[in-house]
This record gives C-alpha cells, sequence and structure tokens, in this order.
C-alpha cells in the first residue's frame, strides 16, 4: 500500500509510517541503521480507513494520527497500544499536532475546521478556524504563536492561537495548498501548492519573501532548513530538492 506519512521521534528512536491500509508502523531507529538485523516493525491497528498524517509529541511517549475515517487517534508508544479516538469531524481529518506543555491538541480536515480537543477526557473543546473549505495542513509555532494552515481552496493564513497577534491572510485563493513549514528562528513560514508554487513569508506580519514556481505538479513535501537558510521540497518527479538561499536567485513575490 502507499505510503502517506513519516514522522521520527524527537529522540530518535522511532520512526513511524502509515498509508493507505490504514495501519500505522513503528519501527526502532537503531535497527534500520544496522543492515545486518532484520527489522519488525510493530502494528498500531484501529483506523478503519487511509492515515494521512502523523506527529509525535516533544517527549517520544505519544503519537497522534490523522485519518480519512474521520477520526484522529491517540497511541501510547510505551505499550503500543491506542489511548482513545477523537470523533467529531464531519470529514476526513488530514493533520492533527500537539500543542505543547498543554493537554490538548488541535486537528484540522475537510470539513474545514481546525478543531482543539482536551487530550485526558477526549472532549471536543471548539473550533479555532472554520474556513469553509477544507484544510489540509496546518503548522504550528509555540515560539512564535502561530499556526499557519493551507486549504483546499489555496487559502495561506494564519492566526495567532491565543488571539493576542494579528491573523494573517497571506494568499485567499488558488489551487490546493498541501506542504506547510515554520522556522521559529527566521520568524518565516513556507506554504506549497499543487500546482508547484511556494510562498515564503514573514511568520508574524505577513510579508511575503519568495514566490516562484519550484516544480512541475504538486509540493508533496517541504521543510524549512536551519534558520530558513535552506528549502527542501518534493514532488512527483522522484527528487529530493534542496535550495540555499546564500547562493541561489530565488525570484521575488509574484504579488
Amino acid at each position: 500500500a502507499a505510503v502517506n506519512t513519516a514522522a521520527f521521534s524527537p529522540d530518535g528512536q522511532w520512526l513511524a509510517t502509515a498509508g493507505d491500509d490504514n495501519q500505522i508502523l513503528l519501527w526502532s531507529v537503531e535497527e534500520l541503521k544496522d543492515p545486518s538485523v532484520h527489522t519488525s516493525p510493530v502494528a498500531l491497528n484501529g483506523h478503519t480507513a487511509k492515515v494521512i498524517h502523523l506527529e509525535f509529541d516533544a517527549e517520544s511517549k505519544r503519537l497522534v494520527s490523522s485519518s480519512w475515517d474521520r477520526r484522529v487517534g491517540l497511541w501510547d508508544i510505551e505499550s503500543e497500544s491506542v489511548v482513545r479516538f477523537f470523533e467529531g469531524h464531519e470529514g476526513p481529518v488530514n493533520a492533527a499536532q500537539f500543542i505543547p506543555n498543554t493537554d490538548q491538541l488541535l486537528s484540522a480536515g475537510a470539513d474545514g475546521h481546525i478543531r482543539l480537543w482536551n487530550i485526558p477526557t477526549g472532549e471536543y473543546i471548539r473550533s479555532i478556524v472554520k474556513n469553509g473549505f477544507g484544510i489540509n495542513v496546518i503548522q504550528l509555532s509555540p515560539e512564535l504563536n502561530v499556526l499557519a494552515y493551507g486549504g483546499s481552496n489555496g487559502v495561506m493564513k494564519s492566526i495567532s492561537l491565543d488571539e493576542s497577534g494579528p491573523a494573517i491572510d497571506l494568499w485567499v485563493g488558488g489551487p490546493p495548498v498541501l506542504a506547510i513549514s515554520i522556522d521559529a528562528a527566521s520568524e518565516k513560514m513556507a506554504f506549497g501548492t499543487a500546482e508547484g508554487r511556494i510562498v515564503i513569508a514573514d511568520a508574524l506580519v505577513g510579508e511575503i519573501q519568495h514566490d516562484f514556481n519550484a516544480v512541475k505538479g504538486p509540493v508533496w513535501a517541504m521543510q524549512l532548513g536551519k534558520e530558513a537558510k535552506t528549502l527542501y521540497f518534493a514532488g512527483l518527479d522522484d527528487w529530493i530538492t534542496k535550495i540555499s538561499f546564500n547562493d541561489f536567485v530565488v525570484p521575488h513575490p509574484l504579488a
């Protein structure tokens, strides 16, 4: 089955993968590095549709999964078992993230909502975003107090998580946004679209700094490097491309 998502735990011990077979596989990184060891992953079962996104918590003790079965899964790494499922989205769930130093998590889905959940009880608290169209990707930066998101209707937006800062409408329409990244050190955020466009902007004020067509076809994955000096992205061409902003002339904003 196709692999849709992969995530390393912050402590470097685990690699979690998931895909169209509804399963989450938990791999030992130490075993993967040793070619003499036959690695057998642990299967985490419970979702009834494809799994699209995975995220570990900061302590590498829990994993949150987003599935098109309309549920968010919470998994305990030590016991290799499900803790609970969060139900309430009215459509596929595309992404979820823990809010550090809290008992809460965020999830985003095709129903256009970014929902806030209480982890210990599984209670749905409220929707902090109601986009109207599906939300494909989210990225939280606690350091900047910024939650950025991209939609199926092409929106590139961000809000202040505690509502103390501005809400930024970077782009309000176009091809679906499929990838997103924030670098707190440089205070930059980046969005990638289904038509190969990448937009990089100031995460606090929304000023667009770069806007260019990176590939023919979708930008499936993207990551700003340290201090946003580099950018990594991947599409349909079988390549992972690295751009260094120090020696690569990137076009200025298109608009």
